[in-house]
């Protein structure tokens, strides 16, 4: 599971989540409006947990909405055709050749002195 799908899962469960709480409090909203004392400081709360809960999950939302468009984006880039001769990798073995980019002078092999040629000898494949 890539990380923007498990991001897009917790934002739609955190976002589920503040709906319902949503829903709990204005169930006990209308409780205490009818209440005789203290009911005041009661509706207070409640409002101001309905209002808090509304902003994290209009943000839960959205986070799960830009996760969404970034997997779209990762199934596009995975899509893609990649034109054939591009060496991306270069192996790790004897007779390497080095592509030159578009424009670039050719490249000349290098002499290398005879006292050096162990030095920067690759190994023998076995």
């Amino acid at each position: 599971m890539k990380v923007s799908e498990h991001l897009g899962e917790f934002h739609k469960a955190a976002a589920d989540h503040h709906t319902q709480m949503i829903g709990a409090h204005e169930a006990a909203l209308t409780k205490a409006k009818d209440m005789k004392e203290g009911g005041e400081h009661l509706t207070a709360f409640h409002k101001s947990a309905i209002a808090s809960h509304q902003t994290m999950a209009d943000y839960h939302e959205a986070a799960m909405e830009e996760c969404s468009k970034a997997i779209a984006a990762s199934d596009l880039a995975k899509n893609r055709i990649v034109p054939d001769g591009v060496r991306g990798i270069i192996p790790n073995a004897p007779g390497v050749i080095a592509v030159p980019r578009a424009g670039q002078r050719q490249l000349d092999k290098t002499v290398v002195d005879t006292e050096l040629e162990g030095v920067l000898a690759l190994p023998d494949d076995e």
